[in-house]
């Protein structure tokens, strides 16, 4: 048992554990209103259940239906592309393990995916067939592992 005796939000007088009453939704109410009153502006935005990161669109309401899957050797992204003025105006970069595409559909948007692998900083490729930009990106096999010299065993 805890130290202090004071009581829990769901606990009841007679019981020995402070959890041993507690129902889901009642979990749930107390935990997002502790939150809401720790960091109410951020915290809101994380309850909700729908949440999409700044700068960050779902492919429902983006118009880009992406697809990000790795084989051996690359990691690969498809998206489908609506209409080929998109193409003049789109934008893409790549980090280690992200892909970020901008000014596509519209001008001002902005995703960023996060790949399944750690990628070469050079030698992705992107082509268009049938209306599927593909991007290939080769994985980086470079895990820069150090080896740790161990100290020597002292003869007992």
């Amino acid at each position: 048992m805890l130290p202090w005796k004071f009581q829990f939000p769901f606990q009841n007088s007679t019981s020995q554990s402070p959890f041993s009453n507690m129902n889901t939704d009642q979990f749930t109410s107390y935990f997002e209103s502790m939150m809401k009153q720790f960091s109410p502006e951020q915290m809101a935005s994380v309850l909700q259940q729908n949440h999409t990161p700044p700068n960050s669109h779902s492919a429902s309401d983006s118009g880009l239906q992406e697809q990000i899957f790795e084989t051996h050797e690359d990691v690969y992204v498809r998206m489908h592309i609506k209409k080929r003025e998109w193409l003049e105006q789109m934008r893409l970069h790549y980090t280690s393990n992200q892909l970020i595409v901008s000014h596509a559909p519209e001008h001002d948007d902005e995703w960023t995916w996060t790949l399944p692998a750690i990628v070469r900083r050079k030698g992705a490729k992107a082509t268009l067939k049938e209306d599927v930009l593909e991007i290939r990106i080769p994985k980086s096999i470079d895990y820069q592992w150090t080896e740790i010299e161990l100290p020597p065993i002292e003869e007992i």
